[in-house]
C-alpha cells in the first residue's frame, strides 16, 4: 500500500489485520470475573494443552463500582463539530474508519488502561472489523510509527465473531505493518497470553462485566517497547526498538478507545464496544478506566486533561461521555451501535 494524504497509519495497520493468517486455536485468553467469589478454577491441564491464560484480573471493590456508576460528566469536544479539521489526517480515513475514544498529545514513555471487554457485532459478510485497545505513536504525517494492543472482532479474518487479543506494530517510513506473529518483530517472552487467542468470558449488557489490563511501556535501558498484561503488569514480550524509524526515545500521541475499519465501516458501520451509546453508563456502555501514562521519570501518572480530547467520527453512531480524572487515572465511556441499530 502507498501512503496517501489520509488514513495511512490506520489503513496500513488494519490491512495487516484483515490479511492476517488464520492461526487456528492459539488458546483462550481468559479474564476473570469481577466478582471475587465467582472466579473460575484453574485448569490443571493448561500447560499440557499449551493453551494461553492471562494473569488474574482484579475485581472491582465497592468504591470503584460506585466510581464507574457515577463518573462526573464533563463536556469533551466532539470531532465532527469542533476538531475535525485539527485532527491528524494520518489517523482518520473517513471513508473506511470510524473511531470513538480519547486522543492524547504529550511526551509518552508508556500507556496503560483497564478495558471493559465486549464482542461488538460485525456483519459476517463484510470485510469490516471492530477493535478496542490502546496505542502509542510518533512521527510526522505519513511516516508514523505505531504500537497497538487490543481485542478485535473480525469475521472475515477468523470465520467467527469472537473477541480476540492482538498486538500490532507499524513503521511508517518503511511502509511496514505486522499483526501478532504474522511476520518477525514482536518477541514473545511469555505464553500466558496467546496472540490471536479468544478473549473470554466477555461482558453481558446489563449483566456481568469483565475487564483486561494492558500496559505498553519503553524500557529506559534497552529502549525496547514492552507489552504487559494483567493487574500485576506481567511482561508478555517486546518490540525491539530497531523495528521503528520515527519513535526515537518516546511516543508523542496516543489513543484509547474503539475503532471500526473496513470497506463499509462508514456506510454500514459495525458496533463499537458494547454496541450502546456512552450515555447509558456502567453495565451497558463500554468503559475504560485507570488510564495512565508513563512520564519522563519512568513513573505511571495521571494524564493531563488539558492535553487530551474526545474524538468521534460520527456522533449519530458512536459517542464518548461521562469521564473523570483522579489519582487512579482517566476514565470514560465510549462506543455505539453504528448502523446495527
Amino acid at each position: 500500500m502507498e501512503y496517501g494524504d489520509r488514513g495511512a497509519v490506520v489503513v496500513l495497520r488494519w490491512r495487516g489485520c484483515l490479511s492476517a493468517i488464520e492461526y487456528g486455536d492459539n488458546g483462550a485468553v481468559e479474564i476473570l470475573r469481577e466478582e471475587a467469589d465467582e472466579l473460575p478454577a484453574a485448569d490443571p491441564t493448561t500447560k499440557q494443552k499449551q493453551q494461553a491464560r492471562t494473569p488474574p484480573s482484579r475485581h472491582l471493590d465497592e468504591e470503584e463500582e460506585a466510581a464507574c456508576c457515577y463518573w462526573k460528566t464533563k463536556r469533551l469536544l466532539l470531532l465532527p463539530d469542533e476538531l475535525y479539521g485539527q485532527f491528524p489526517t494520518h489517523v482518520i480515513d473517513a471513508e473506511r474508519t470510524q473511531v470513538a475514544g480519547i486522543r492524547y498529545y504529550n511526551d509518552l514513555y508508556g500507556v496503560r488502561a483497564v478495558i471493559n471487554v465486549y464482542e461488538p457485532k460485525v456483519k459476517k459478510n463484510s470485510n469490516d472489523l471492530s477493535q478496542t485497545g490502546i496505542e502509542i505513536n510518533n512521527g510526522p504525517k505519513g511516516l508514523v510509527d505505531s504500537i497497538v494492543a487490543c481485542y478485535s472482532v473480525s469475521p472475515s479474518s477468523y470465520g467467527d465473531s469472537f473477541a480476540r487479543f492482538h498486538v500490532v506494530w507499524s513503521n511508517g517510513m518503511l511502509n511496514t505493518s505486522c499483526v501478532d506473529h504474522d511476520c518477525p518483530g514482536f518477541v514473545q517472552t511469555s505464553h500466558n497470553v496467546g496472540l490471536g487467542g479468544r478473549v473470554q468470558p466477555v461482558s453481558v449488557y446489563n449483566g456481568p462485566q469483565y475487564v483486561i489490563t494492558i500496559f505498553i511501556f519503553k524500557d529506559p535501558k534497552t529502549k525496547n517497547w514492552w507489552l504487559a498484561y494483567g493487574e500485576n503488569n506481567t511482561p508478555i514480550g517486546y518490540w525491539p526498538n530497531s523495528l521503528f524509524s520515527t519513535f526515537g526515545d518516546k511516543g508523542k500521541f496516543s489513543f484509547w478507545g474503539g475503532q471500526a475499519y473496513g470497506s463499509t465501516a462508514s456506510s454500514d458501520s459495525p458496533q463499537i464496544g458494547s454496541g450502546h451509546f456512552a450515555s447509558e453508563g456502567y453495565g451497558k456502555a463500554s468503559f475504560m478506566r485507570n488510564i495512565q501514562i508513563v512520564d519522563q521519570n519512568n513513573n505511571l501518572v495521571t494524564p493531563n486533561e488539558n492535553k487530551g480530547f474526545s474524538v468521534t467520527t460520527d456522533k449519530r453512531k458512536y459517542t464518548v461521555d461521562g469521564y473523570k480524572i483522579n489519582k487512579s487515572g482517566m476514565h470514560m465511556y465510549y462506543g455505539g451501535p453504528g448502523n446495527l441499530v
